[in-house]
């Protein structure tokens, strides 16, 4: 039974995760849209739950049985409908928190962009102010 939950799993970034995961020999489930392509996470052994980010039941049914949670997937793009960003980023973020609350997760890690940091132009750690540049 998988004890690792990485998000956006066929993602650039969930995909790494998944990758190294694997590499140390930690079992892993990743949530993957059905539309995703999960030809990379194919040629390994991860076990697929396919879902969203705004269907709640997947989200729970994802986390059943998971120790951690790597939050991985995001809607994030230059520009587009802000009613779209929101319902991935927050409402997304939300049911994902709910659904680890309901089943029991220990570990929950948000992985986010430097986007909340306005795009700086130096190093920046959690302890930066965030910066509205007025993009999704």
């Amino acid at each position: 039974m998988p004890t690792n939950l990485v998000t956006g799993g066929s993602g650039f970034l969930g995909s790494h995760l998944v990758d190294a995961l694997v590499a140390r020999g930690e079992p892993v489930r990743a949530l993957v849209r059905p539309t995703s392509n999960t030809a990379h996470l194919a040629a390994l052994d991860v076990e697929l739950a396919y879902g969203d980010l705004t269907g709640f039941s997947s989200l729970r049914a994802a986390a059943r049985g998971i120790d951690r949670i790597y939050h991985c997937a995001a809607l994030a793009a230059d520009w587009g409908p802000w009613a779209a960003f929101r319902a991935a980023n927050v409402t997304g973020v939300r049911n994902l928190l709910q659904a680890a609350l309901e089943t029991g997760v220990s570990r929950f890690v948000h992985v986010s962009t430097t986007d909340v940091y306005g795009h700086p132009d130096h190093p920046v750690d959690e302890t930066a102010p965030y910066r509205l540049r007025g993009w999704p």
